[in-house]
This record gives C-alpha cells, sequence and structure tokens, in this order.
C-alpha cells in the first residue's frame, strides 16, 4: 500500500511537470503537412453544424479529410474559436493535451492490471518515447487515434474485468470511446475484435479454476456454455455498447451521418487500398509504399525505439505470450486478461499488415497507437522482474536494474534534447542515430525545420539592412516554400510574405537541393488548390543562402533567387517541353514576361543549369 502511494505521488509530479514542459516547449515545433488541411476541415465541421447542416463543404468527396471522422479537428475548430488565436497556437495547446490524456490512459490501464509501480513506469516509458512525444505535437490524425485507442483497450479491460456482470454504464462509456477512436480512423474497428477474445479468455480461466481435474472436454463444454449464458445475460449492455458506438462514431463525421454505411466502407476500402503511392527508403534502397516488403515494420520500429524500450519489448512478447497459459496461481485474472489485452492490442494490428499488406508509410507514424501498448508490456514485464527479485533476497540486483534503466531514461532526454524540435524523427543507436539513418531513411518528412529556416531568414534579413527586395524599396521579400506557403504563414513577419510562384521569389525554402527541383508548384486562378508543374530549375537561378542543420545535417534549405532577365525566364525555344511551355505562359500571365509574339526561338544562351 505505502509503494502504491509512493508511485502515485511520482505519477502526479510526472505528469505535472511533463505538463508544464510540453505547453511551454509547444511552439518550438513547425506545422507538419497534413495540418493546414485538418485544420480546414474542422472550421468546415463548425460550419456544418452551425448552418444546421446547409454548408457541405465538409463533406466533400475530393477531400482526403472526408475518410477520417473530424473528431480531433473539432475540437481545435471550437478551442479556436473560444479563445480567439489562430490555427497554429490553437494546434500547439490542442495536440499537446490531447498526447497527455494519452499517456495517462496508458498510466491508468497499467495501474489497473499491475498496480501503481507498473502505472508509473508505463508512463514514463511512453512520454519518452521520441516517436510519442515528437507527434504529439504537430500530429492531428494519427496521435489523437493513439489517445482513443489506449483509452478503448482500457475500457474493454474493465468491461472484462466486470464479466461476467457488466454494468450497463460501463458498456455506454465503453462504446463512446471505442466509437470515438474508429471515427478517427477505421481501422478501430479491430477492437471489436478484441473484446470476444477476451470474453473467452477470462471464461477458460474461470473454467479452468473451476474444474481442477477432468478431460479437457469437460472444460470447454463448461467454457462454452457458461460464456453463453453470461452473454445472453449482458445482451442488453453488449447493445449499448454497439449503439454507442456507432452513434459516437458518426456524431462528428459529416459525411457519415448524412450516408453512414456507404461513407463508413469507403473509409475503410481506402484504409485497406490507398490509392495514392509514395517513394519509401528502407536502407538507402527505394521502394514504393503500396509493396514493401514485411521487415518494413519490424524494421522501422527496431530502429526509432529507445534501446532501453527495444529491449524491455522484445522480452515482453514472448514472456507475456508464455504467461498467458497459468502454470502456478501467482497471478490475478484481472493482471492475465489485461496483459491479454495489450498483446492482442499489439499483435492484431501487425498480423492485419502481414495478411493485407496496406499501403504504408513515413515510418510508423501510421502505427503510432502502438506505442502505448507497447510501454505497458515493457512496464509490465519491468515491475514483475523487480518484484521478482526482490522477493528471492536480490534487493542489491533490484536496485542495480532500476538505477540503470533510470541512467538509460536520462541519457534518452538529452539525446531527444540534441535533435529538438524533430524528436519524431529520432533514431537509435543501432542505426547509428540521426547521423546514421542519413540517406538510409526518411528524415523530418514533415518539414518541420521549415520554421527554424524561416526564422534564421528572418534574423539574416534584420540583420542585413543591404537586402533589398526584387520587388523594390518598401515591398516584402517574397518566399518560395515547398510544398506550399501554410507551413510558414504564422511564423513570417511584415517585412516577409509567402508566395506559391518561385518565377516573383527572393528566397525558396526547400528541404534539399533536389527537393521540388523536378516539381515545383504554381497557383491558378480556375483551379481552388495547387497545381504541379514540372519543371527544371534551369529557369530560376538560386544561390545558397544559409541551412538549418540538425546534428551536423542539413534538414532545411534557403536558398536566394538570383535577378533574371528575360533571356533566362521568358524566352521559348525550339526544344521547349510541354511542361516548360506552361511555366513560361504562366509568368506571362502574372506579367512577369512580355506574352509571346513570334514562334519559339532558338535562343538557349543565359539559362543556368540548375542548383548552384
Amino acid at each position: 500500500m505505502q509503494m502504491d502511494r509512493r508511485h502515485d505521488w511520482l505519477a502526479g509530479i510526472f505528469f505535472v511537470c511533463s505538463s508544464v514542459l510540453m505547453f511551454t516547449i509547444a511552439t518550438d515545433f513547425g506545422i507538419s503537412w497534413d495540418e493546414p488541411e485538418h485544420w480546414q476541415q474542422g472550421h468546415h465541421i463548425l460550419a456544418f453544424f452551425t448552418s444546421f447542416f446547409r454548408d457541405r463543404h465538409a463533406t466533400n468527396p475530393d477531400f482526403l479529410t472526408n475518410f477520417y471522422g473530424g473528431h480531433a479537428y473539432f475540437l481545435s475548430a471550437i478551442t479556436e474559436r473560444l479563445l480567439g488565436l489562430d490555427s497554429y497556437r490553437t494546434a500547439r495547446l490542442v495536440l499537446p493535451f490531447l498526447g497527455l490524456l494519452g499517456v495517462v490512459g496508458c498510466w491508468r490501464l497499467t495501474r489497473f492490471i499491475g498496480g501503481a509501480p507498473a502505472g508509473f513506469w508505463a508512463a514514463v516509458l511512453l512520454l519518452l518515447t521520441p516517436s510519442y512525444f515528437g507527434h504529439a505535437f504537430m500530429n492531428p490524425k494519427d496521435m489523437p487515434f493513439a489517445v482513443g485507442y489506449i483509452w478503448s483497450l482500457y475500457f474493454l479491460v474493465r468491461m472484462t474485468d466486470a464479466y461476467p456482470s457488466i454494468p450497463r454504464p460501463l458498456a455506454i462509456q465503453a462504446g463512446m470511446v471505442v466509437g470515438t477512436t474508429i471515427g478517427l480512423r477505421v481501422m478501430g474497428g479491430m477492437l471489436f475484435i478484441y473484446l470476444p477474445l477476451l470474453l473467452i479468455y477470462k471464461q477458460w480461466l474461470l473454467s479452468k479454476d473451476s474444474i481442477k481435474t477432468g478431460s479437457g472436454t469437460l472444460l470447454f463444454k463448461d467454457m462454452f456454455n457458461n460464456l453463453f449464458n453470461h452473454l445472453f445475460g449482458n445482451m442488453f449492455a453488449l447493445f449499448l455498447l454497439v449503439l454507442s458506438s456507432f452513434l459516437s462514431c458518426i456524431l462528428i463525421w459529416p459525411a457519415a451521418l448524412l450516408n453512414p454505411f456507404q461513407t463508413i466502407f469507403r473509409s475503410i476500402t481506402n484504409a485497406t487500398h490507398f490509392p495514392i503511392s509514395f517513394t519509401v527508403f528502407i536502407f538507402g534502397e527505394k521502394h514504393v509504399s503500396s509493396d514493401l516488403p514485411l521487415s518494413y515494420l519490424p524494421i522501422n520500429f527496431g530502429i526509432v525505439l529507445p534501446e532501453v524500450s527495444l529491449i524491455l519489448l522484445l522480452a515482453a512478447v514472448p514472456v507475456g505470450l508464455y504467461r498467458l497459459f497459468p502454470v502456478r496461481q501467482d497471478r490475478s485474472v484481472r493482471e492475465m486478461t489485461g496483459q491479454a489485452a495489450m498483446l492482442a492490442g499489439l499483435l492484431v494490428p501487425l498480423l492485419f499488415v502481414f495478411i493485407m499488406k496496406p499501403n504504408i508509410y513515413n515510418g510508423i507514424r501510421h502505427f503510432l497507437f502502438l506505442l502505448p501498448p507497447m510501454a505497458a508490456l515493457q512496464s509490465l514485464l519491468f515491475v514483475s522482474a523487480m518484484r521478482w527479485l526482490r522477493q528471492r533476497g536480490k534487493r542489491k540486483l533490484a536496485m542495480l536494474s532500476v538505477s540503470v534503466v533510470v541512467l538509460a531514461l536520462f541519457t534518452q532526454v538529452a539525446r531527444m534534447w540534441v535533435v529538438h524540435p524533430l524528436e519524431y524523427s529520432f533514431y537509435n543507436t543501432l542505426i547509428g542515430g540521426f547521423r546514421g539513418a542519413y540517406n538510409k531513411f526518411t528524415l523530418d518528412h514533415w518539414l518541420l525545420s521549415h520554421k527554424p529556416a524561416v526564422d534564421y531568414l528572418i534574423s539574416a534579413i534584420d540583420n542585413d539592412p543591404k537586402q533589398v527586395p526584387r520587388a523594390g524599396v518598401g515591398k516584402p521579400f517574397k518566399v518560395f516554400v515547398c510544398p506550399f506557403p501554410e507551413l510558414i504563414l504564422p511564423f513570417l513577419n511584415p517585412k516577409i510574405e509567402a508566395t506559391r510562384n518561385a518565377l516573383e521569389a527572393d528566397f525558396m525554402i526547400l528541404q534539399s537541393p533536389y527537393h521540388c527541383v523536378i516539381q515545383l508548384w504554381v497557383d491558378y486562378a480556375q483551379y481552388s488548390g495547387i497545381a504541379p508543374v514540372k519543371k527544371n530549375l534551369h529557369r530560376v537561378k538560386v544561390q545558397q543562402f544559409g541551412s538549418v542543420r540538425t546534428m551536423g545535417i542539413s534538414t532545411s534549405l534557403i536558398l536566394s533567387v538570383e535577378p533574371k532577365n528575360n533571356d533566362e525566364v521568358c524566352v521559348a525555344s525550339q526544344q521547349e517541353s510541354i511542361h516548360e511551355k506552361i511555366w513560361r505562359i504562366n509568368a506571362e500571365n502574372q506579367g512577369i514576361c512580355q506574352k509571346t509574339v513570334s514562334g519559339p526561338k532558338n535562343i538557349h544562351q543565359g539559362f543556368s543549369s540548375g542548383v548552384r
């Protein structure tokens, strides 16, 4: 009891300190390129409800956000309206809050299963997992789903613990959380697989205890007889579970509200057969995201998890599977069913990946929801091992083991600070850290480094009054950002404005010299979004102005655009491709070039060969 009280106090202190830290550094993080679209969807959902369903922008089938419920986006939009902040600063309040809520869920679940010490260590191990910590500030889709997933597991474990008499209020609570999780991503539908598995497992444990001797046939006959009887007695509670799940799923999902079954079916199809493929790097080799080797996820988890977490996880899974079958009566039914829930929550999604081979990319991003059950399993094993050592009089060895883990966690905090604010792109020593992953795996795919790049550019302009915009003295500098300017808009000052047209830019911010060289983006008046125009940079002369580096690796590059004359920008040639023609005509329409009157000319002089 005293140990439980001590660890609860430690957990409370940890949550307070973590909250202060996370809300303090929240604005250090840039904007991920998914965020602007989700912010916009949140405002569309708000307009959908405030217009009494007349505004249907939130149901536009052309937007990928239509495939997901808007629970998290809607929360952000409501908070923005109430606090009067912009979308960026609102998101930096809402997303860390949700990330902390996931840590609390992991603590509460693990504490319910294995006691206060297990809960404390699970919270620490989860929050100090760099992938979880980093995504908690800027991932508006995968992080809320991870939070809903661990809380859903908590309520499913509570229902299993209450079996064979499931309270109806508990079933409704579980349904609301599970339904919200499914609304965030339809992959949450797997949660409905876990509950029957857990109930069957618990009934097996109960029947095994009641029938000490006898054949296996008698055991299974008694198990299934009792199971069907208890399920029939809980039929109304299970009905409330399904009903509340369905209502919570579609409640803040406008497309599903109007056409629930078709929308959910389309979302399942989209999740299993995503229509867009991306290039994925595995040890420097290019792969297509729709046709990845089965080793993709294990490799990525193996190189992004902290070493202490990876060691504990590799031991926790086989030990946990072995301990599902009781040999000694030294563990409670609650602990065994809880551990079974964690194993199911971890292994069933991986089994789904191996069977369905869905389109996945960006490392473990789509599977962040596995990190909380991983942390729970690690903690349960660690606390169980320390208890085993103390019971056998090996207290010094137990204290030494705790000291090693604490030292490893402090080291982990230091390494996270070195790559800040790119914690989500952390790599462990198995791959050689951040430097070792360079040119082998993707670094900063969310482009968070564009924010410090803007800060660098503002400082350079302020410190050099001789810098003059191409548009003239007193005019703002124009910055072209790949892939779109929304990534830097909240960070600009009156001296700098963003442009979608590289032809009129003073500066470019790219991830690397090769980023956007093949594909530049321009804005068309007749098109509501951004259309790609394939074009080599030989019509835009640039030189390096500065860069943002993390551990010596350039993660964002600032290029200054040199003045261009008509020979370099506006003159057509006989070898002009259709893409180059589109580029030139767009420049003419922008007033940068005079319209070509005569036919193509064979003029090549003055063209730059690329990035210098």
